[in-house]
């Protein structure tokens, strides 16, 4: 008589192996179905409330353009960087395009990594018309000779938004056993560029920025 933890085990690894099978078919896919970067730049805004965009050419709706060795290690489809003025106001913002999750690294070793210092670290939730309330990461970061500054990110995946790579992970993970394909997803970063600017203040310019988004791209943003 065969032992009934036997069968457990065989159901187990028929699972395992159904699982490693899915995932070596999606990461197969080809990266030739992907649009091309100018996608995501059509959907940014190119006007947002009474802010300006400052290009990096005349006509451009993108800021400046991230090196080599960034798109190297993220894959992404596209990454838009942007910047927005009103008055002393400035905000630094850019967003990701990606069809796996390792293009939506964790952006605060990238800070580490750049000599900046992290101090308060807290998931939080700010206001959207278009999404509602969504989940986000303020981190206050500061370096030697710069004054303290916040940054907040936020990731739009599988199941909407999620405020850590962790979490984010999970749904692009389930996503791709549970249907063997990948999901095109976004992640979002705000820095204010000029000293005094409130938590409060980014929360608010982030909120609004995500719902202009949403009317440049008719929802996918």
């Amino acid at each position: 008589m065969v032992d009934k933890n036997f069968y457990i085990r065989v159901g187990v690894l028929v699972a395992l192996f159904g699982t490693f099978g899915v995932v070596n078919n999606v990461n197969a896919f080809s990266t030739a179905g992907r649009p091309p970067e100018s996608w995501l730049e059509n959907m940014a805004p190119a006007t947002f409330g009474d802010y300006e965009l400052v290009p990096e050419v005349p006509g451009s709706k993108v800021s400046y353009k991230m090196d080599k060795l960034t798109y190297d290690e993220l894959n992404p489809i596209g990454i838009c960087a942007q910047k927005w003025k009103k008055g002393i106001e400035s905000y630094d913002v850019v967003i990701i395009a990606g069809d796996q999750m390792e293009s939506f690294h964790d952006q605060r070793w990238c800070f580490v990594a750049q000599g900046w210092t992290l101090d308060q670290e807290k998931v939080i939730k700010f206001p959207t018309k278009s999404h509602g309330d969504i989940p986000g990461y303020l981190v206050q970061i500061e370096r030697p000779g710069i004054p303290k500054t916040w940054a907040l990110f936020t990731f739009q995946g599988p199941n909407g938004f999620r405020a850590t790579t962790p979490e984010a992970s999970k749904d692009y993970f389930m996503h791709e056993i549970t249907t063997g394909k990948r999901f095109t997803g976004f992640s979002y970063r705000f820095i204010p560029q000029w000293t005094g600017a409130t938590a409060e203040q980014v929360l608010k310019f982030a909120g609004d920025f995500i719902d202009r988004a949403n009317e440049t791209s008719k929802g996918i943003l």
